[in-house]
């Protein structure tokens, strides 16, 4: 199991994700025509962290996680700090052998649809959800015998809860002066790793 980003204090600002998907753009042509191609079905979540100055006293906990995963080389556990509907987030592929369980992108999500290669799956006849028995209380689905997702078929999940994903901090460089007036001013950033 992974680390887990610090949950207290919470962002005065709140959380702003944004999620990035990736396009190669090509030639154009004399008709205006450009040739794109997306290198990136699924979106990679990047958060923006903005906290009060009058919790300075606590920045000395958040920094000495950043020096723990080393700036940006670690990977860790993110877990949103408000709840959203969210659409078709990325789970994971169906593996050989098939997986009994897949943990979800979410915790103390209500509503979860799950699709297998496109196809919504149903509540009881295809899975279960088990909330919180995931890594660092994820949400995990459960698949029922003889439904799991087989070899290379995509699981995406929508749901409305709190948003968790594996990501790292998006800098290797950060003096603690510079990281406390980061948290106050621009905000500190994280970035999905899959």
């Amino acid at each position: 199991m992974s680390d887990l980003y610090p949950t207290t204090p919470s962002p005065a600002e709140g959380a702003t994700i944004e999620d990035a998907y990736l396009t190669a753009v090509g030639g154009e042509f004399p008709n205006g025509r450009i040739l794109t191609r997306a290198e990136r079905v699924f979106p990679l979540a990047t958060v923006n962290l903005r906290y009060s100055r009058d919790v300075w006293s606590t920045f000395s906990a958040i920094y000495a996680f950043f020096v723990s995963q080393r700036g940006r080389y670690g990977t860790f556990d993110y877990r949103d700090f408000d709840s959203y509907p969210w659409p078709d987030l990325y789970v994971g592929v169906g593996t050989n052998p098939v997986s009994a369980s897949n943990d979800l992108p979410y915790y103390g999500a209500s509503g979860h649809v799950i699709k297998v290669a496109g196809t919504t799956r149903t509540l009881t006849t295809h899975y279960t959800i088990s909330a919180g028995a995931g890594a660092n209380g994820r949400d995990r689905v459960v698949w029922v015998v003889a439904s799991e997702p087989t070899s290379g078929q995509i699981i995406t999940c929508a749901a409305t809860g709190y948003r968790m994903f594996q990501g790292s901090f998006v800098t290797d460089v950060m003096s603690f002066a510079r990281f406390c007036a980061t948290l106050a001013e621009t905000g500190l950033g994280i970035r999905e790793r899959r």
